[in-house]
């Protein structure tokens, strides 16, 4: 026989009402977090106009960042847990990509990418992937849809054999575009005339990854007459050059081949015509090329000159000046590229 008191009946029945209470409450609470809605973010995306055909536009990296997450996170309201600024700009001869999220729970966080070749998808890429983990860490990407099993198994598949290394898969290849400059150039020469020459010069360029071809055309003079043996001699010097040049960064160094024509003078005798003579050279180059903004860049630059064939200016028959071994340029050019 067991005894119960009355005095404990109610208690015990209230305090387990409570509970049952509390449990439910919980267990909504926890239903209600697994609905919450997934975090949004603002986006504003930049890119500088020189780069503006090469990169992706806004529309193509919002859909890397949601191949990433499975959903769109991004939202034109203010009010969004997390927001970020993209801008994608030139850096040498690569790209930088800065980004800077801003968090209504912290300070701003800056990140930075280099990207050394001028290939904008790479460089969005690794950003896309920055951007997808700071808004949602957890999210997983979307699954694809499996496709349909076949009704009927084919006893004769046709298998696409996988590229070999001779023979690359073409559909996998990137190409940077070529990009146009042009630049003119003021200079002073000095060996390749009996005194030391002034000129300018134009020229045009394509320039891809590491590597720039140019055009160049010149036109020197000697500003006064130099003296040789006693003779005052000047001379006049067109020419034109091709040049190749190797980049890395605002570092170029090129090779250079020219050929032109040297007109000799000699105002103190008779006949002052001194003749034409076909010139050639080839040389090495080095320049710094600093850019000016997006599109315009200030290069100063040296050259080493070592004629092909030494010429030599007659004066009566006899020999008055001869082109030295090797001779020197020093120049400084402003240029301009196009996206």
């Amino acid at each position: 026989m067991s005894l119960r008191s009355p005095v404990f009946a109610l208690p015990t029945r209230w305090a387990s009402n409570l509970l049952l209470q509390l449990v439910t409450i919980a267990v909504t609470k926890a239903a209600s977090a697994a609905g919450e809605i997934p975090p949004v973010a603002t986006l504003v995306y930049d890119v500088d106009g020189e780069q503006a055909r090469a990169c992706p536009d806004e529309s193509s990296f919002r859909t890397m960042v949601v191949g990433r997450i499975g959903r769109d996170p991004f939202v034109a309201t203010k009010h969004a847990e997390k927001g970020f600024a993209l801008r994608v700009k030139k850096k040498g001869a690569g790209l930088e990509a800065n980004l800077r999220i801003n968090d209504v729970h912290g300070k701003p966080i800056d990140r930075h990418f280099v990207e050394r070749l001028d290939r904008c998808d790479d460089l969005l890429e690794a950003v896309a992937t920055t951007v997808a983990i700071a808004i949602d860490p957890l999210a997983s990407p979307a699954v694809p849809t499996p496709k349909p099993l076949p009704s009927k198994i084919d006893e004769h598949p046709q298998v696409t054999p996988a590229p070999t290394k001779d023979e690359p898969n073409l559909s996998q290849t990137r190409s940077t575009p070529w990009t146009f400059q042009g630049h003119a150039a003021v200079g002073l020469s000095f060996g390749l005339a009996p005194g030391t020459m002034v000129g300018g010069e134009i020229g045009v360029g394509l320039a891809r990854d590491y590597f720039v071809i140019r055009l160049e055309g010149r036109g020197e003079t000697q500003p006064s007459p130099a003296s040789q043996r006693g003779i005052d001699l000047e001379a006049t010097l067109l020419s034109g050059a091709l040049v190749p040049c190797f980049r890395y960064g605002w570092f170029h160094a090129c090779a250079v081949g020219r050929v032109g024509v040297l007109q000799g003078r000699s105002p103190s005798v008779e006949h002052p015509s001194l003749g034409s003579s076909i010139i050639g050279s080839l040389g090495l180059r080095a320049a710094l090329s600093v850019p000016l903004g997006s599109i315009f860049r200030l290069t100063p630059r040296a050259e080493l000159v070592v004629p092909l064939v030494r010429t030599t200016l007659l004066v009566n028959a006899s020999p008055a000046w001869t082109a030295p071994a090797i001779g020197g340029h020093f120049g400084l050019e402003v240029g301009l590229s196009t996206p």
